[in-house]
C-alpha cells in the first residue's frame, strides 16, 4: 500500500494521482467524494491505526495537499458557473424536449418503443449482449 511505506516518491504519486482525478471531470470529483462517503467508516479505522504506527502523516500531507490544489484550481470554475448560461436561457428552454419518457404498454408497442427511443443500434448492442451472456461457458475465463 502506498500509505504504508515512508519513501517520498510513493507520496509524490499519491499526490498527483489524488489531485489529477478530480480534475479530469466532475463525474470523477462526484465519484470520488461519493466514494468517500460510504468509505468513511473504514477510511477512519485505517487513519486510527496509522496514528497508532507514526505513518499518518505519510498518508494525510498528499491527500489534504491535493484537496487544497483542487480547490485552488477548479475555484474559478465552481463559483463562477457562467458556462451554464446557455442552459437556462429562454432560448434553449423552448426547444429543449421535457416531455415524460413513458415505457411501453404492451408487447405491440415495444418495437416502436425501441426505434423511437433507444434506437436500433443500441438495441442490437443489448441483444448482442444478452445473447453473448447466454451462451457462454461457466468455465470460460475471460
Amino acid at each position: 500500500m502506498v500509505w504504508t511505506t515512508r519513501r517520498l516518491r510513493h507520496s509524490v504519486g499519491l499526490f498527483v494521482f489524488a489531485a489529477l482525478y478530480p480534475l479530469c471531470g466532475m463525474i470523477n470529483a462526484t465519484l470520488s467524494a461519493l466514494a468517500v462517503l460510504l468509505i468513511l467508516p473504514l477510511l477512519l479505522k485505517l487513519l486510527a491505526a496509522e496514528q497508532r504506527q507514526k505513518r499518518l502523516a505519510a498518508f494525510l500531507v498528499p491527500i489534504l495537499l491535493a484537496a487544497v490544489l483542487d480547490g485552488l484550481v477548479m475555484a474559478p470554475w465552481l463559483l463562477s458557473r457562467s458556462d451554464m448560461a446557455a442552459y437556462v436561457s429562454d432560448a434553449f428552454l423552448q426547444i429543449k424536449h421535457w416531455g415524460v419518457m413513458r415505457a411501453p404498454r404492451r408487447v405491440q408497442d415495444i418495437l416502436g418503443f425501441v426505434t423511437g427511443r433507444i434506437g436500433p443500434g443500441v438495441a442490437a448492442a443489448l441483444v448482442m449482449l444478452c445473447v453473448s451472456t447466454l451462451t457462454r461457458h461457466p468455465d470460460t475465463a475471460y
